[in-house]
């Protein structure tokens, strides 16, 4: 795992500890590494500041689950604090750096705000019975908490008294008078004239079944599919709201369910992939798919780099680096392009 700061993290067998380096040290023969003992999770659980300067670890010790503040600076370990948690799912520093949200797993609905010093800010829990959250994120200027959770509900809490300022339900069918644009991936054949062409039996029964994946826009009412899924798996459809207006914006409807998505650090632009060979992208001006031109080479997880010029895209077994236009909030984009 690795930061802005250029600071790389690796995680011992068994979860017994994790070990940070600074590359730019190691890039001048220098030796900067810290262990921080009991690490939580073995790929998450780990938050930067937005400089770089600090780092929350999730670590648990003792039954117990503790957030472990590490400067990136110094390599020292700056504090440690207790989290009332029963399984402590995840963390994640503010935008400003004011702050550390904390999340408890999907068995007990549990988001705790702290300050750096280990002060508890606020405990929010929307409800105690059934699934909890699913998701959290900040928005990017740090004065909203949106809480994804497993009843279908999205909650955003304003970062001054951490009170709900807005609720969005997931609904399985949207009708008028919702004003959202609808695009609905679809499989598109490719027409070919073999009309002039000399091809043998084999070449053109080999070949009927190719075809190209777009966005097809509709208009509401829809249906959205919908099936209760496991606790583990990803849902096939993504609504997109404004916050400007805290109302449905779009919905995107794709053929196979989400495994991520991501927003540009500098724009109005998501990226999601589906675990096929597509990527899928979202600006206010529209939606529109892009295939990725490598053999068997499906995308199941993406990352944006920290200027939104470029995106790593993983397979199970390998990955690659794709660059992407930096885009201007203006930029004009349609599903066919």
């Amino acid at each position: 795992m690795l930061d802005g700061a250029w600071t790389a993290v690796a995680y011992l067998p068994h979860q017994t500890s994790n070990c940070v380096n600074s590359l730019v040290t190691i890039k001048h023969s220098m030796c900067a590494c810290v262990h921080v003992q009991w690490p939580k999770h073995p790929s998450k659980g780990i938050s930067f500041t937005k400089d770089g300067k600090f780092a929350a670890i999730c670590a648990r010790r003792d039954c117990k689950d503790y957030i472990n503040l590490l400067s990136c600076h110094t390599w020292e370990i700056m504090g440690v604090f207790a989290v009332d948690t029963l399984e402590l799912s995840d963390t994640e520093w503010s935008p400003d750096d004011s702050a550390i949200v904390i999340w408890d797993s999907p068995l007990e609905y549990k988001v705790q705000m702290y300050s750096p010093d280990g002060r508890c800010l606020y405990k929010y829990q929307a409800y105690e019975s059934g699934l909890g959250v699913k998701s959290v994120s900040w928005s990017p200027c740090g004065q909203f908490l949106a809480v994804g959770s497993y009843d279908k509900m999205l909650r955003v809490l304003n970062h001054l008294t951490w009170k709900i300022f807005a609720e969005f339900m997931h609904l399985s069918t949207v009708r008028a008078p919702c004003c959202a644009a609808v695009f609905k991936e679809v499989d598109e054949p490719l027409l070919l004239d073999k009309s002039e062409l000399c091809l043998s039996d084999d070449f053109a029964q080999g070949n009927d079944g190719h075809f190209r994946v777009r966005y097809e826009v509709t208009e509401v009412p829809i249906s959205l599919p919908f099936q209760k899924p496991p606790a583990d798996k990803p849902n096939p459809k993504q609504g997109i709201g404004r916050t400007s207006s805290f109302k449905l914006a779009t919905i995107l409807v794709q053929k196979d369910p989400i495994r991520a998505a991501v927003w540009d650090p500098m724009c109005t632009r998501l990226v999601v992939c589906t675990g096929s060979s597509y990527l899928y992208m979202w600006t206010p001006a529209g939606a529109y798919c892009v295939s990725i031109p490598l053999p068997q080479f499906s995308i199941v997880d993406l990352k944006w780099n920290s200027d939104g010029s470029c995106l790593l895209l993983k397979d199970k077994e390998s990955f690659c680096c794709a660059a992407v236009a930096v885009l201007p909030e203006s930029s004009e984009y349609s599903s066919d392009d």
